[in-house]
């Protein structure tokens, strides 16, 4: 259910963002807590995250907010 809203939100910003999957069962190198997690990156270093289904603005918020985080040099 999370993965629709995320990639509208990701898809509205026309390549500013890059979303990408990974399958924590396999990848044992990233601390997951908890499912779903999402993690915003921004030059190699995390600058936001969370955890759980979010409301579409929750989330939109989220993807404007990493590329206003990108803009600033974070």
């Amino acid at each position: 259910m999370l993965a629709p809203v995320l990639e509208a939100a990701v898809d509205q910003h026309q390549g500013a963002v890059v979303l990408a999957k990974m399958n924590v069962d396999y990848e044992r190198s990233v601390p997951v807590e908890a499912i779903p997690a999402v993690f915003g990156y921004s030059r190699g270093k995390v600058i936001d995250q969370f955890v759980g289904g979010q409301p579409s603005t929750k989330i939109n918020e989220f993807v404007q907010g990493l590329i206003d985080a990108h803009k600033k040099g974070k």
